[in-house]
Parts: structure tokens; sequence; C-alpha cells
């Protein structure tokens, strides 16, 4: 079933996009899409999930096309003057890049950043990024693992999960990893089969001019349902930590990102925090006046055809998801 929807954004992509009803096409300024990664393989790879997974070669191929048709943000910081205050002036058409997840196969699609001279950011899970023995790595995993075995979505649960997190902190180092072993024991969560960027590498990253390192949370789950306690631990923890690589805390991005996974409150924490732009996932258009902490963004599927980059850069995403009701 998520094969055929793949493959329906895939042909949709392309007819919006000759049709020339994307909302780039119907307007040549003041618009500002955003495109997101997330994991990176190699060409002879097999791949599970279309809507994830990338070949380094339909990368390389998505890169050329973007960099040839699009305007991308030469720095991140250009985002501020998206949102000035002067917002009488439109802006041209503009690209952003992202990357969730902090896959460590990222790093073999540096090479092709590097040769198109195109900015993007990293956006890290901290938690799984630190060592399986570093005690808030080992949180941070026994937290993911908890979490999703209740039905978060129940208001009554709220409760519990403050319990869970307050159970998960007290805990000692050895205890810890038995209580993990004992979560993930028969579990075929995504995140157990993926390598992840560890702290130097992140360290690496910050350094290089094109890459921007910044919070991805630290356990990866839907921060508007968590109590506040635990709430509080996943952003100013994860802030800290990208403070620590040398990354900006200006930026942020929810875990899922889909409409009921982030609320005012946590956007009211962010704020707090000094974020000023945070990212979901879901395909609508930026406009100069839009709430920087609802940022909209659209996923690149693994395909190199022309027309479908084209498409998905232009926004055809944003009619599919207005279509579907996401947004």
């Amino acid at each position: 079933m998520k094969k055929l929807k793949i493959q329906i954004r895939f042909f949709f992509s392309i007819f919006i996009y000759l049709l020339k009803l994307t909302p780039f096409q119907k307007n040549k300024n003041g618009l500002f899409n955003i495109i997101n990664y997330h994991y990176f393989i190699n060409d002879n790879s097999q791949v599970t999930d279309k809507s994830l997974e990338i070949s380094y070669s339909n990368f390389k191929k998505q890169m050329i096309i973007t960099n040839k048709y699009f305007r991308i943000l030469p720095k991140v910081t250009d985002l501020n003057k998206i949102f000035s205050k002067n917002k009488k002036k439109k802006l041209e058409n503009s690209i952003m890049i992202t990357v969730d997840d902090a896959d460590y196969g990222f790093i073999k699609a540096i090479k092709t950043i590097k040769r198109y001279n195109i900015p993007m950011i990293m956006f890290a899970p901290i938690g799984f990024c630190l060592h399986k023995n570093d005690i808030n790595g080992l949180r941070s995993r026994c937290l993911h693992f908890a979490f999703f075995k209740k039905n978060f979505k129940d208001k009554k649960v709220k409760k519990e999960l403050n319990l869970i997190f307050k159970y998960i902190l007290k805990l000692k180092l050895n205890d810890l990893k038995k209580y993990y072993k004992s979560l993930i024991k028969d579990e075929d969560d995504y995140f157990l089969s993926k390598k992840f960027l560890s702290l130097k590498n992140l360290r690496k990253l910050s350094k290089n001019k094109l890459i921007t390192i910044s919070s991805h949370s630290m356990s990866h789950v839907p921060l508007a349902y968590l109590p506040n306690e635990w709430l509080n631990w996943e952003i100013n923890m994860s802030l800290k930590f990208i403070e620590k690589c040398g990354g900006s805390k200006s930026f942020f991005a929810y875990p899922y990102g889909y409409k009921e996974s982030f609320n005012n409150k946590v956007k009211k924490l962010l704020r707090k925090r000094n974020v000023k732009y945070a990212f979901t996932t879901l395909a609508k258009i930026n406009y100069q006046n839009n709430d920087t902490l609802e940022l909209g963004r659209t996923f690149a599927s693994n395909y190199s055809n022309k027309n479908y980059v084209l498409g998905n850069a232009s926004g055809a995403f944003n009619l599919f998801d207005t279509i579907l009701k996401r947004m």
C-alpha cells in the first residue's frame, strides 16, 4: 500500500508540473519551499522505503536539477532576510535543503554537496548520536521505545508517561542497559536498523561551511504528547549538545512533524529557548508572513525523473497535502 502511495505522489508531481499548476509556476516571487531527505543508500542496495531512502546517484541527479533550475539559499542565515520586517519587498522564489535523523550514510553524500555547493541543515536526534554506553544516549533510546509501547494519543496516558520519564532518569547505567534490552526484545523499529552519526562526526560536519547542525530532539518522539518535564528535557538537553557540537540553536525540526506532533506549548518552549525556525513535515509552501515555528517541508522520494524533481521543488505537494487535508 505504501509503495502505491509513493507511486501516486510520483505521477502527481509530474502531472501538476506539466500542467503548470505548482505554486512556483503560478507565482514567481515571495515563495519558499524546503526539500527534506532522510537516509542515503548505495546504488546497488535494495530500497525498502522510497519515502525515506535515496540512492547516492539519485541524490546527485536531484541536486544537479535543483541547482540548475532554482535559487538555493546560499546560507541558512538568509532565512532572516526572507522573514525580515521588510515584507513589502518580494523576494525571488527560493529552495532550502534539509536532512533529518543524522544517518551515517550522509557522509558519502557530502561529495555531491561540495561539488554543487549546496548548503543544507542536518537535524540530529541527539540521543541516538550518543554512544549506547553514554547515559543520556541510553536514556534517549529507552524513552523512545517506552513511549511507542503506549497508546500515547490517549490523554489519560500522559500521567503514565511522566512516571516512565522519571523512572528512566533515575535508573543507573547498568539498570538502564537491562531495561533497554527488555524494551527492544522482539522490536522491529526502523531506528534499530540504522547507524547514526556520532557526536564526533557532528562536530566535524559543523566545521563545513555548507552544513549546519541543529536539533531534532533527544529521543525522537512526537513532542505534543509529552508531559512538561519530559518535553523540557528533550528540548533543553538537545540544544546543549548542539551547542557543544558547534551547531546552530536557531533551528529545530519536530520529530515526525505531522500536524498533531507539535502544539503551542512546544512552540512556546522553543521560543523561550531562542529557537527562531522550526520545521514540520507538512508540505505547505512558505510565505514571508509564515509562522516561523511552523515551516513546511516536502520529502524527496528515490526518483531522478526531471519533471518529478521540478514538480516537487516547485511545491506540487502543497496541493497534494491540501487535497488530503493534512494541513
